[in-house]
């Protein structure tokens, strides 16, 4: 049994967004070495663990993303499932955590 074609439409949106996805983790990385800019205004009072949290969700996210999209996309494939869905969490991923590390370095001073 062989598996199916894939449609012009999936490779089109599959090409586009994996795209847009590596696009979105290079500026997430990018963008995430501006964190440390959140303890300028600390003195003592400053949370530096939440700033590592920051690093290792934003950057484990990313690379979380570039598994489940490559591995998600070759899977798809080869069995003829749609593959621009894997793409999608993958760009959904890299967006959940760059919201979550920005939280996190937020985070670093503590507000009182």
């Amino acid at each position: 049994m062989q598996p199916r074609r894939h449609s012009v439409v999936d490779i089109t949106l599959t090409s586009i967004l994996s795209v847009l996805a590596g696009l979105a983790g290079l500026a997430t990385v990018c963008f995430s070495f501006f964190f440390v800019m959140a303890t300028d205004s600390c003195n003592e009072h400053c949370d530096t663990g939440s700033l590592n949290a920051a690093y290792a969700v934003t950057w484990g996210g990313v690379g979380l993303a570039v598994l489940i999209g490559a591995s998600g996309v070759i899977v798809a494939a080869v069995r003829g499932w749609l593959m621009w869905i894997w793409s999608t969490i993958a760009l959904v991923v890299i967006v959940v955590a760059l919201a979550v590390g920005v939280h996190l370095a937020d985070a670093v001073m503590q507000h009182v």
